[in-house]
Order: C-alpha cells, then structure tokens, then sequence
C-alpha cells in the first residue's frame, strides 16, 4: 500500500502588493455664538398731572430661536466602477475604500485596466496576503468576491482539495477569475473583465507542484522552498524527465552529506521511486548488489525501470525516461559479479570500482576476454599461502570447493610446472567453460560482429543483445543502427575532425580512414572506406608511412592528362580521381575508371572523384600507412564504385562527381 510522505505544498504567490492607506481628513465644527447681549435703554421722564413719571421699562429681548439641526442625507450606495471597486475593499480587506485609493482603482479600471488585474493585485497583495487565511477561508473569500455569493459546499471541498495537491493559489484564482459567473457580476457593475493568463509552469501544471514537493519529501525529507519548486517543476515542464530530476536529488551534497549506509540508500530510493517503504526481502536484495561490484546509479536505474515507478510518472502526466549508466561496471552487471567475486576470493579483499571499470572496460573494448581477466586475477593472487590460493581458484573459477584429492593433486602440479599451469588447468576446462554458459557469460569474445543473410553486418554484446549507437568491438569504436547493423561510413554521425590516419591496402585497394579515440588512445573509429586502383606490379606504389598533403585542384600528369583533387604522399606519388583528357569534367577515361579496384595505376592511388575531393579538402597533414598484404581484412567492406556515365558523343564523367 502506497503511503503518502508529504502534505503537498500550497505554492507562495508569485507576486505581493502594498496597499497603502490614505487617513481620512477629519473637519472640526467652529464654534459660533448664536445668542446676542441683552441691553438696557432709558426713556425721557413724562409729565402726568404735573408730575414726572418714569414709565416702566421692560428688559425684555426677543431671542434667537435655535436652529434644529438637519438630518444628514443618507449614504447611497457605490455603483458601477466605484462600486466595484468598493467591493474588493469589503470582501478581500474587510474595510471601506480610503477616497484616495477608491479613485485611483476606478481610473485605472475607467483608463482601460481589465478587473482580473485589478482583483490580482487586491487578492496577491500584502494586506491580504498578512490574513494568513487557511485553503477553505480563501476560496470562500474567492466565492463571496468574485461571484458574490456563498460558495457551496461542492464547490468549495473541489477547490480546497486542488490546493491540497499541488495547484497554486493563483491557479484557484485563475478559475474564479476567467468564468462566466464572474464575467456576470463584471457586466453588472459596467467592467471590463479581461482574461487572466497564467504564465508561470507552477501555476499552469499543478500536478508537477505535488510531483517535485513528493521528490523533496522522499529524498530530502523535507518540503521544497519556494525557489527549489519554482526550479524543478519549471525543468520537468521543459523537458527534463522524471528520472533525471530525481537523480539530481541523489546526486546533491544534501544527501552526500547524509552519509547513508547501502540499506537507507535503498529505502531511500523506494521512498522516492515508489512512494512507499521497502520489503525486507527488496531491500536485501537491492542492497547486495553493492557488494557485488554495483554502483548506486545502477540500483537507481533499476528502480527506475520498474513498472511502479512508470505506473507514478503516468498519474502525474510526467515522462519517465531513464537513468543512464556510464561506468563499466554498471553496463555489463553479471560479468561485473562474476569477476567482483573472482578477485574477492583470490586476491582477499573486493576490488575498487576504478579495478573492476578496467577490467570490464578492457572485455568491452576487444583487448581482454573475460577467460583472460580471470587468469589475470588468479595471477594476481597467487602470492598467498598455496593451500589457501588453490581452494580459492576453484572456488573463483568453479563456483565449487576442492576436495582433498584435488588439492594435493594441484600442489603437486604447482610444485612440478609451476602456477600457470595450476591456472590454465581450472580456467581452460570444460567445467569452466559450462559454468560460465549458465550464467550467460561469453569466455573467449566480446562484442562481436556477424555478417547476416542479407549481407548486412550486424553487432552482438556479449549478452547476445544486438548492439546499437557507439560499441567497441576487436578493439575498435564503430557505430550501429537501431536494427543493430553497422554503420559503414560515419562521416554523417561523426562531426569532422582536425586530422585522420588512412591505411592503403595495394593489394586489396582499398582504403581505410580512420579517428582518433580518447579511450583506447588510438586511431580506432572506422570512418570510411574508399575503393581504389594502386600501381601495377611494374609501377608498384610506395610502401611505408607518410604525411598528406593537399596539392591542387586539377594537375597535369604524365601523358598529358589531367586529374582532379590532387594530394601529394611523397613526390610524385599521388591519391587523384581517374585521368581526364582535359580539363574538362566530361573528358574522363571510362575505361580506366572502370578498373577501381584493381592495380591499374602508374604508382599513384586512383579513387573516384567525390573520394579524391573528400581526401583533399579533409585530409591534409593526415597520416597515411601504405602497405602490400592480401590476409588482412579491411573493418569496413570494400564499396563498389557506381558505372561512369557514358555520353552520347563518346564523352564521359564520373557520376560520384559533384560539378556533373
């Protein structure tokens, strides 16, 4: 049963926004005396009866009646854009517009700015962001201000559950943002809604989001930070497969410095290849593979292969690909084995990965078979105490012990014709030679090539599996095809080179061109082979090595001649196209060049025109071995020169010319 290591990571928004706040401008009332001061006024005295009297004065004043305060108009509501501005406020930051801030967004969304940018910068703003809302406040926030409404419970348990594996908030955001539920509330409110694009891979591939948190879960045990996803999920959505990334992760100084044993580097590769913990009888069986000469990138690669772990890649949408393997060691594991326990039992202690590379690297090249690595090894363990090293070759060579019998019998061999012989007895059997049948081994080849009925030469590993792309094969580099035959002429596959080494056969004429290989410190990648006519036995060609040297474009010869594509050997020994009467490239002698192949030159080396001007435009200051020796079979076959076309009018050209 599957277990699940990590809660998938909710993605941090790409993008934040302050929203700055404007203080509202509060007004303070004047106080204004509304009361005017009473005053006193005096009257003349009047005469009544002849008596002054004071008539009565009142101090009455009419006052100022109090103004009843007026009832404030009530607020209307924001419409249209202000009012869809207002909105976001509300919903998204839970306060009332500022003045400032309602008319700056009304103008931009009034200039032309669609509302899905505005509601971005709203929703991926600091002060919301500050919230710190759970997956479930934030869809609901979503609903209530995009859709204005309630979200339901569907809805809501399918949105929160995206974000659980591995969709960004920004992606939920997006879904709101480009439906027709808020498309509506926009006409309502006389906006433009836009469209939003998503643009990032961590928002467009959700799925790769949970995929690479899984990858840090499993191999790190930890979540990704934000840049770490923000890396792979961007790599695995341009390209980069599924087993690639995780190798990377392997291959990081975090897990280096985590110093595993063989067991916790397997368990850690089932938790991060197969999401889950191993078997015990997996986990022994993976681990012994380090004690038999195996490198942690081939249990990699194994894992990788598992149909498991392709079942994973596929639910994710991710390609799989595979882990490749450069070491020796790593391409041929039951040789690998059979040799890692060879060299333990004779030499007493399990060889280095760097000797088990040159011991597969030499039976992979052609120099070694693996017959002749474990005599090697028995050589090389032949110093310790004779009662101990002759039981141990058996045990190396065999698969068995010896009994008593056997042993005294081989240490009177040993004390009578000496260790060789000791070694030859056992590793040259037939016991030998079965045993290492059974297991699939090949004890006296390598690579090999066989030629099938079609006539095609076909590559074989020393798995009997058909060899494609580059293998060594007799201790030279060739190129195979997909349906395992062999590439005779590389020169399209491999990309030219500063200089090549040729060998002509004045026998067999032909040629061979060569490159230089950085493994076997040699000329030994076949490049092409070239048909030729060498000198006839009363004007041999010069025997020996030379260096090339491009001469000229067409040259007079002897016999008043011409020949195209001239490079000088030494002197006046030449490789050229076939003669011409002039300079003209429908002027060639058919007849001789009807005779590539064969010895028909005056000492020069003949070969077709489109050979001549390869030769000369790439071969200058190559080296060139001459030599006379029918038993030697060239690696390439001998090519048979297309018939010269012949004119109408007696003329002729060669067809490999490239100006006819």
């Amino acid at each position: 049963m599957k277990r699940r290591y990590t809660k998938v990571l909710t993605a941090v928004v790409a993008a934040s926004m302050v929203f700055s706040s404007v203080s509202m401008m509060t007004f303070a009332d004047d106080e204004i005396n509304s009361g005017d001061e009473a005053s006193t006024s005096t009257s003349e005295p009047i005469e009544v009866d002849g008596q002054i009297a004071t008539p009565e004065v009142t101090s009455e004043v009419t006052p100022t009646p109090t103004a009843e305060p007026e009832a404030e108009p009530e607020a209307q509501p924001l419409t249209g854009v202000e009012g869809f501005v207002q909105r976001l406020y509300l919903n998204t930051l839970g306060r009332d517009a500022e003045p400032a801030g309602l008319a700056y967004w009304a103008d931009e969304i009034n200039g032309g700015k669609p509302a899905v940018e505005v509601v971005q910068f709203f929703f991926e703003g600091e002060e919301f962001t500050n919230k710190q809302m759970n997956d479930s406040e934030y869809v609901e926030v979503l609903y209530n201000t995009l859709f204005g409404r309630e979200a339901d419970q569907a809805g809501l348990d399918y949105w929160t559950e995206q974000i659980a594996q591995g969709a960004t908030r920004r992606f939920v955001l997006s879904g709101f943002a480009n439906s027709d539920e808020f498309q509506n509330l926009c006409t309502s409110y006389g906006v433009t809604k836009g469209e939003f694009s998503l643009t990032e891979a961590t928002d467009i591939r959700p799925e790769l989001n949970s995929f690479v948190a899984l990858a840090y879960s499993g191999v790190l045990g930890r979540l990704p930070d934000q840049a770490g996803l923000s890396y792979w999920v961007n790599q695995v959505a341009s390209g980069t497969t599924a087993s690639e990334m995780l190798t990377g992760f392997f291959y990081s100084d975090e897990v280096a410095n985590k110093n595993l044993t063989n067991e916790e580097f397997v368990t850690l590769c089932y938790r991060a290849f197969l999401l889950r913990e191993p078997d015990e009888a997996g986990l022994q069986a993976w681990a012994s593979l380090f004690d038999q000469g195996l490198s942690k990138r081939y249990i990699m690669s194994r894992i990788a292969e598992s149909q498991e772990f392709k079942n994973l890649c596929d639910s994710y949408n991710v390609v799989k690909g595979s882990i490749n393997l450069f070491e020796y060691r790593d391409m041929y594991p039951e040789y690998t084995k059979f040799i890692n326990n060879a060299y333990t039992k004779l030499v007493g202690t399990a060889p280095s990965a760097e000797t088990l590379n040159n011991y597969l690297g030499s039976i992979r090249k052609g120099t070694k078979t693996l017959r002749q690595t474990i005599k090697d090894i028995a050589e090389l363990g032949s110093s310790r105490p004779s009662s101990e090293w002759i039981p141990a070759l058996y045990d190396a060579a065999l698969g068995r012990g010896c009994s008593q019998a056997e042993l005294n019998s081989q240490l009177d061999t040993l004390e009578s014709s000496g260790k060789k012989t000791v070694i030859e007895a056992l590793v040259d059997s037939g016991e030998f030679d079965t045993r290492c049948s059974n297991l699939g081994l090949i004890t006296d080849s390598t690579n090999r090539l066989e030629r099938g009925a079609n006539g095609a030469i076909y590559g074989y590993s020393m798995e009997n599996a058909l060899l494609t792309g580059w293998n060594y094969v007799d201790g030279l580099k060739y190129f195979f095809y997909e349906d395992g035959t062999m590439c005779q002429d590389v020169r399209g596959i491999l990309e030219d080179q500063e200089s090549y080494h040729l060998t002509i056969n004045t026998v067999n004429n032909i040629i061979m061109v060569y490159a230089w290989d950085d493994v076997l410190d040699d000329w030994a990648i076949p490049v092409v082979a070239f048909v030729c006519s060498c000198g006839q036995d009363a004007t041999p060609t010069i025997l020996g090595d030379y260096t090339l040297h491009s001469q000229s474009r067409w040259g007079l010869m002897m016999g008043d001649v011409y020949c195209q594509y001239l490079t000088r050997i030494s002197g006046n020994y030449l490789i050229h196209s076939e003669c011409y009467s002039t300079v003209d490239n429908y002027t060639m002698n058919a007849y001789g060049y009807s005779l590539l192949g064969q010895r028909a030159s005056h000492g020069c080396v003949r070969v077709t025109c489109a050979d001549a001007k390869w030769v000369y435009t790439h071969c200058n200051n190559s080296s060139v071995h001459i030599y006379a020796d029918g038993s030697v079979k060239a690696p390439f076959d001998k090519p048979v020169p297309p018939p010269a076309v012949i004119l109408p009018n007696g003329r002729a050209y060669d067809p490999t010319d490239p100006e006819c």
